[in-house]
């Protein structure tokens, strides 16, 4: 399964960046930027199939990604809560465009109101078992996307 869906995280990644953000992503092969604070948004999708989404990528990414967002770039301060609330969004976009690719349309989903969590290392930032990891190089900054299915509690 892992090996089926991860090409399809990248892909979505990949085409709302570069739609959304107007930024191109590299190879990962390329020389990622090591950062820190790392951010982790993450957010739920609930129907006919239960996933948890996570989007990782270090706080000057999703600051360069808000002044995008906001047409800001070189032209403003950008503060943290817009930084959340830009990679939020780009989390909420990520994961409708996943829902219909990887799920289809005939299905309707209920999202959780994302939520960021800050990690001073990345290393110390958990990933759940059974998780399929996509990541990409933009901006010279690495962001990966944990997808993971789940049988909610009580069901």
């Amino acid at each position: 399964m892992a090996e089926a869906i991860q090409p399809k995280l990248t892909k979505v990644l990949s085409d709302v960046l570069a739609n959304l953000a107007f930024m191109l992503t590299d190879d990962l092969a390329m020389e990622c930027v090591q950062c820190a604070p790392w951010i982790e948004v993450r957010i739920e999708m609930h129907g006919r199939h239960h996933v948890e989404l996570r989007l990782r990528c270090c706080r000057e990414f999703s600051t360069i990604l808000a002044g995008n967002l906001l047409g800001l770039e070189g032209s403003g301060v950008i503060s943290i809560e817009q930084s959340n609330d830009a990679t939020k969004e780009l989390m909420n976009i990520i994961c409708g465009q996943l829902a219909t690719t990887l799920y289809g349309t005939q299905d309707i989903y209920n999202l959780t109101i994302p939520e960021v969590y800050e990690y001073e290392d990345p290393a110390t930032a958990t990933v759940p078992s059974k998780t399929v990891v996509a990541a990409i190089c933009t901006q010279g900054f690495k962001v990966e996307l944990l997808f993971r299915e789940f049988t909610p509690t009580g069901s």
